[in-house]
């Protein structure tokens, strides 16, 4: 008994243009990308998402030591050999208790980085820690949203979107 592809019931169920063809595999790629997500949300949490929708998601670029996209100082870092050294740096008071500098850090004779201090007096200042998951506050907004003198984004956060700081 031989069976022609036009006689079989299951050739004819999905043949191009079949609405239940059309229908099961849409109902299919629904699936698949709903087991994606959750797959996604259980291995990696939440971040994923923030990281694709606000910021259209992140890609990793092989770079070799001497790439043009690697600044000045990174290459210097990467080939070692050459020790960073601290310039000298002056506290200026910005208003009483709370004093700022720029610390310019050299390596191989020249300026590579500038690190930007504070030395606040706790006695004057009172100290929070505040966390936004979203990620919808960025220092702008903090500030704003707290009217503080100083806000330090310290953005070590987990996959899961906790922060990873201890505080």
């Amino acid at each position: 008994m031989t069976t022609t592809l036009s006689n079989n019931p299951m050739a004819k169920a999905f043949r191009i243009g079949n609405k239940r063809s059309s229908r099961f595999l849409l109902f299919g790629a629904l699936v698949a990308l709903c087991a994606a997500v959750g797959a996604l949300w259980i291995c990696v949490g939440p971040m994923w998402l923030h990281v694709f929708l606000r910021h259209g998601g992140d890609y990793w670029v092989p770079v070799g030591m001497d790439s043009p996209r690697l600044s000045p100082s990174m290459r210097i870092a990467l080939h070692g050999g050459t020790e960073a050294v601290p310039g000298e740096y002056y506290w200026k008071e910005v208003s009483p208790g709370f004093d700022v500098a720029d610390l310019p850090v050299t390596a191989g004779g020249r300026e590579v980085d500038c690190i930007l201090l504070a030395r606040i007096d706790p006695a004057r200042y009172r100290f929070a820690v505040f966390n936004d998951s979203s990620g919808k506050s960025g220092l702008s907004e903090w500030m704003e949203k707290l009217g503080a003198a100083l806000v330090v984004n310290g953005s070590y956060y987990s996959h899961r979107a906790r922060p990873d700081t201890p505080f």
